[in-house]
């Protein structure tokens, strides 16, 4: 499997039996019947029921009840976690865990992860607002109960939390599409200006060698829709040649800023994870090509190892929905999963990989690219998540 510098989200769904115990960790929040929730601000009390590894199943009245329960149970198991993440992405993680963590938020906030989030909270639709406002009530009713925190924040010497809001919970779903995004391509620049070097030194176009033939790039297409890096609208046409000295300053900076993010753990662990053979996995079987005529879906996620785990397993079903899966501490809903219809999974994908989807090629074929097939391997702008219906 050819390396991949974005790494597969993924999930496969299993339910898991159920043995009926009181809320591991939310004593305090309950008011003596094992399994019930019960808080200002919900409409009704939520069941809550864990199997014997503590995931949570949670039964509601309503869409709001249940994502205030969500909330409620994320900021029993996950709240330390819940912290960091949003302040990671924030920029504002020295403010937790001292002046070691400066710089990793100056580069988070250049890259204005938060400035992006606030954005998009103000576009979000009222579906979204109503989910997220109703977990974000559910994470601040948790804190309210004055219950004890995580021993982390002893450790830290701290003994208060700062209230979560809407955009907290936008800034972490924008980190982790960063975490599978963000690339520098500093070994392709570096190629590059091998090759424009070694050209001068032999006599030969080296950036014609490594752009036409070796890594081959689609014309400039005004069918793309992104403005490049200057603000550029999109044009037809080959790309603009570089001299020599352009590549070489790109070089320099790139390999500038590769030491800049290697100061930083996010995005040291983006850049070393990219640089070792990682892949992702998905396949479905037709029901027609399996013993019982069910079909299978399978779908590894490849996001890096951590304690607590970045996913958060749970099962939420309200009147109209009922839903199994993986989400994310400090997120309502989930990722990936299965209702009573259908399962699904996700994956970064790369446009030129032999393991494209027939069922993508239409939409690839709209999305032309001038990005060359290396390249377009590792770009945000061509990764997608594929539904699978099962």
């Amino acid at each position: 499997m050819r390396p991949l510098r974005a790494l597969t989200v993924g999930a496969a769904v299993a339910l898991l039996p159920l043995t009926f115990v009181a809320a591991a960790g939310a004593a305090p929040a309950q008011d003596g019947a094992a399994g019930t929730i019960r808080a200002p601000g919900l409409h009704a009390p939520v069941t809550l029921t864990r199997t014997t590894d503590g995931i949570a199943h949670l039964s509601a009245r309503d869409a709001h009840d249940l994502f205030f329960a969500q909330g409620w149970v994320h900021g029993t198991d996950r709240l330390f976690q819940m912290d960091q993440l949003r302040r990671t992405a924030s920029g504002t993680l020295a403010e937790l865990l001292g002046p070691g963590a400066l710089p990793s938020d100056v580069q988070l906030r250049t890259l204005g992860l938060r400035r992006a989030a606030e954005r998009s909270w103000a576009a979000a639709s009222p579906q979204l607002r109503s989910a997220v406002t109703s977990y974000t009530e559910g994470v601040n009713a948790k804190l309210a109960t004055g219950g004890p925190l995580p021993p982390e924040y002893g450790a830290l010497k701290l003994t208060r939390v700062a209230p979560w809001t809407p955009v907290d919970t936008i800034v972490i779903g924008k980190l982790v599409a960063f975490q599978l995004s963000f690339d520098l391509d500093a070994d392709t620049t570096a190629e590059l200006q091998a090759y424009v070097a070694g050209g001068a030194a032999a006599g030969i176009d080296g950036q014609k060698l490594y752009l036409q033939d070796l890594v081959a790039h689609a014309p400039f297409s005004s069918a793309s829709t992104v403005p490049d890096a200057t603000g550029t609208p999109p044009r037809d046409g080959p790309a603009t040649s570089l001299s020599g000295k352009d590549v070489a300053a790109a070089a320099t900076l790139s390999a500038r800023y590769r030491a800049v993010a290697a100061t930083v753990p996010l995005l040291r662990a983006i850049q070393d994870r990219g640089e070792h053979a990682t892949g992702s996995n998905e396949f479905v079987v037709s029901g027609r090509l399996t013993r019982d005529g069910r079909p299978i879906l399978a779908n590894d996620p490849h996001l890096g190892l951590s304690n607590p785990s970045i996913f958060y397993p749970i099962h939420l079903q309200a009147p109209g929905l009922d839903v199994a899966g993986e989400g994310f501490a400090g997120t309502p809903g989930v990722a990936q999963g299965a209702n009573r219809d259908i399962a699904w999974g996700s994956t970064n994908c790369s446009t030129s990989s032999p393991r494209t989807s027939r069922s993508l090629l239409p939409n690839l074929k709209r999305k032309r690219s001038r990005e060359s097939p290396r390249s377009r391997s590792r770009s945000s702008a061509d990764r997608m998540s594929a539904n699978r219906r099962c």
